[in-house]
This record gives structure tokens, sequence and C-alpha cells, in this order.
């Protein structure tokens, strides 16, 4: 094993590769100096990885495929591990981080030359700098809208055809912002060529902790498949550090914007989202698994909600995130109530409907009968808190939060929460939820002193 001694700033590496033919010692030797801005232990950790792999290449043990870019090595997880591993929407997300702001800088650096303190270097100043985001904009000789028309299609259609939702669509027509995949989307799905259709624009914004630690995660995950393949010996990112990651600000409602909320929900005309946005806020249910209901799930007659899959924002039913989140919600007499009336308005509308509409019996579906768009409920939630004193950057997902807060204020134990969220284990919900656990005991133990007490002194001192 490698010995390693450290001198000022300096490590000092001395590999010992046995005697030669004259029984003399053979030595190679070699100095690391760690990158600037890493602690003491992470430098520490970096010299140890570094003199594995210089230990390993001094004893002829690279790598077979060392010449293999990061990039290359992507896309061989991409196509021949992830898919087996991932589910559809996993993978898009996966993909996503590493082409977004880990490929622009090191894709094509070879296997060999990608050490621990590269990437210790690379994420903690992607952390402290932000990452160069890729958005793309209509130009402003080319008119989308008009294209569209030209091509006998309406945003709509586009929707309808998951090329683009239509919030999106005319969001980016009227000038704003989109990411690659849905320029590539539109211009594509038009004929047209991207470089014709959109310009890029940069933005370089800073990275939150938790998705600098999802990145370098992701990033991992590829070595470790590359090490288990024979790709390469060890994954380089073994021994550098993940960011410490703080408690996540989760915007949720309080009983009283609760009722607030659920008091402007009478003005939304649309009323699959009117009775999402509801069935969210009792059952905590999450937005895809909600979407991809069919009136088969649900029994009125006992009060159960049957949980076993989801739509993801593609349109695609899949499995539901864990399987601890295939579960049966019971709901109570109120939301029984307001479902019956909601189906009767749905089957009114239907018949409004006539031929427009395709029967998919879907719970809560959009004008056609299709599953409903995810970015449409979320605007329509954005309108109905305008104007109130709740936090403005509450989103559907809040409201499956919002319903955990109070189910914990209520003296739920962690168990209980659990299985109604349909979490993993309970570990998950208390890493979540650990704030209003912490807040919801307080509350406890202040109950029994004053149960005792009645907010008298204990004890006369002398």
């Amino acid at each position: 094993m490698a010995s390693i001694r450290k001198r000022s700033e300096t490590y000092h590496i001395t590999v010992s590769l046995g005697v030669d033919e004259n029984y003399k010692q053979v030595r190679k030797f070699t100095t690391f100096t760690p990158p600037h801005g890493l602690t003491e232990k992470q430098g520490k950790k970096a010299a140890q990885e570094y003199a594995r792999t210089f230990e390993l290449n001094c004893k002829g043990l690279t790598a077979y495929d060392e010449n293999m870019t990061l990039s290359e090595l992507c896309e061989w997880y991409y196509t021949a591990v992830a898919p087996q591993r991932l589910r559809a929407r996993s993978l898009e997300n996966f993909r996503y981080r590493l082409d977004l702001w880990v490929l622009p800088k090191l894709g094509n650096k070879r296997l060999r030359d990608l050490k621990p303190a590269m990437l210790a270097t690379h994420f903690t100043e992607l952390q402290k700098s932000g990452g160069a985001q890729v958005k793309y904009r209509v130009r402003p000789e080319f008119n989308l809208k008009a294209t569209i028309t030209a091509h006998g299609l309406t945003y709509r259609e586009l929707d309808r055809q998951k090329v683009s939702c239509k919030s999106t669509t005319s969001h980016i027509a009227n000038g704003g912002e989109c990411n690659k995949t849905t320029a590539e989307s539109i211009s594509g799905y038009l004929g047209i060529v991207l470089d014709t259709a959109f310009e890029v624009v940069s933005e370089h914004n800073p990275l939150t902790a938790n998705t600098v630690k999802g990145t370098q995660a992701n990033l991992s995950a590829v070595f470790t498949a590359a090490v288990r393949a024979e790709i390469i010996k060890v994954n380089p990112l073994a021994n550098v550090d993940l960011p410490q990651v703080g408690e996540i600000e989760r915007p949720a409602l309080t009983p009283e914007q609760a009722k607030i909320f659920l008091s402007r929900l009478s003005t939304v005309e649309h009323i699959a989202v009117r009775a999402l946005l509801v069935t969210e806020l009792f059952t905590g249910a999450r937005t895809g698994e909600l979407r991809a209901l069919t009136w088969q799930d649900i029994n009125l007659d006992i009060g159960t909600i049957d949980i076993s899959k989801s739509v993801d924002t593609k349109g695609r039913v899949t499995p539901p995130k864990t399987k601890s989140s295939v579960r049966i919600i019971r709901i109570d007499a109120l939301l029984i109530g307001f479902l019956h009336q909601y189906r009767e308005q749905q089957d009114a509308q239907i018949i409004d409907l006539g031929s427009r509409w395709i029967d998919n019996n879907i719970v809560f579906p959009n004008l056609t009968g299709g599953y409903l768009n995810a970015c449409l409920a979320n605007r329509i939630l954005k309108k109905l808190i305008t104007g109130t004193d709740i936090d403005p950057n509450l989103h559907t997902h809040s409201l499956r939060h919002s319903f955990a807060s109070i189910l914990i204020d209520s003296g739920a134990n962690v168990k209980t929460v659990q299985d109604a969220l349909g979490h993993s284990s309970s570990g998950v919900t208390l890493d979540i939820y650990s704030h209003s656990f912490a807040e919801a005991r307080a509350r406890a133990t202040q109950a029994v002193s004053l149960a005792i007490t009645g907010g008298e002194q204990l004890i006369q001192l002398p």
C-alpha cells in the first residue's frame, strides 16, 4: 500500500514495488497538492485517492478503457445500464443534471485524467458560483405563433401530441425562455432547424447544496457501474465528500391559510383542476398519482382511493415513486360528498362536450378526456394565492406538504404519516418533516406541563 507523508501543503507519496533482480528495493515517488478551497479533511481524502490511483498505475493495473471520455461513458450508462435501473422520468432528471452541470466542462476529459482532486474542485466551484444554464428563446425575426398556425396546428394540439404543454408554448411564443429539450421538441415537430427558430441564452445561477449533492451522486453512480463493468478500476468520486445540505424550505399552508385557499377555489372554472387541488390537500397524494386515477380506483361507498400508478409530465403512465407508494387511502365523509358532487358536474360537462370528449374514465381529466396537464394545475394555483399572505412559492406539491404538516400538528406519529404519504421508510418521513415533528413534540411537552401545574410555579424555592 502506498505511504503518504504531508509536508506543508503537499503530500509526498511513495509506492513500493518489491525488489529487482539485484535485490534492490524499487520505489516510485510522486507529489500531490490539493486544489485550493478544500478543507484539510477533504484534502487528505483527495490525496489518499490520488495515491491509490498512482499505485495502480505503477503496478500496471490501469483501466483497460481509460481512453474513453466521460461523455462516452455517460452515453454507455444511459443506454446500457440506466434503462434497467431507472424509471423514464428519473433517467431524464439524471441525464439533465449531468448534461447541464458536468459534461460541458468535463465531458471531453479521458477517464485516466479524471482524478478525485479535479472532481472535488469542480463540484466545489459549482456550489460556490453556480452553473451556466443554457436556455433557448425564439429569434426576434421568427414568428412561432404564425408558424404553428401555418401548419394547421394549435397550442392545444402540441399539448395533445406531447410536444409541449399549452402554457409553455404560449410562454415561449411570447418571448419566454425554455430548455434545449423543449426547443428541440417544438422545432422538430414543426420540421424546422433548431437554430432557425431559436437562439441560445446563457444564464449563470447559483446552485443549492441539494442540487450539487444530487448531481455528484448521479455521476458517482455512473462511475460505480463502470467499475462493475471493469471499464475503470476505482470510482474517482468514492472519497470525495458530498456537500452539506441544510433543511430544505418546503412551503405549506397553515389551517387558516387552507381555509382561504379553499374559499378561493370556488372561482376556478376548470372543475377537474378544482377537484384535483382539493383532493391533494385532503389526502396528501402526489399530483402524478391523482392525475393517473380512473373512477375504478375510487370507491365512494366505503371511502377509499387505490393508488397504484402515476403519470409523469409527458403523460406517460408509470408505477408510483416507490413500492411503498402503492397504497389504499381512506377518505372522510366530507371529501366523499365533494367527489360525488364533482362526478355529477363532470357527467354534465361530458354531455355538453359531445363528440369532443374521448372517454378514458379519468377522474381528473383535461377538457377532452385525456390526462390533465400538471403545468395547468400549478398555474391556476398560483393565480389563486395571488394577493394573499400565502407563500408565493407554493405549488401543487406543496399541498402534499400542507396535508403532512397539519397531520403532524394534529398529533399523528411517524408511522401514520409514513403510511399516509407512501414513503419507503419512516427515516424518509423524519428527514423531510423533522422540523414539524420537533415542534409537535415541544407543544406536547408544554401540554403535559400545563395539565399538571395549570401554569403555576412548580416548586417554591427558598
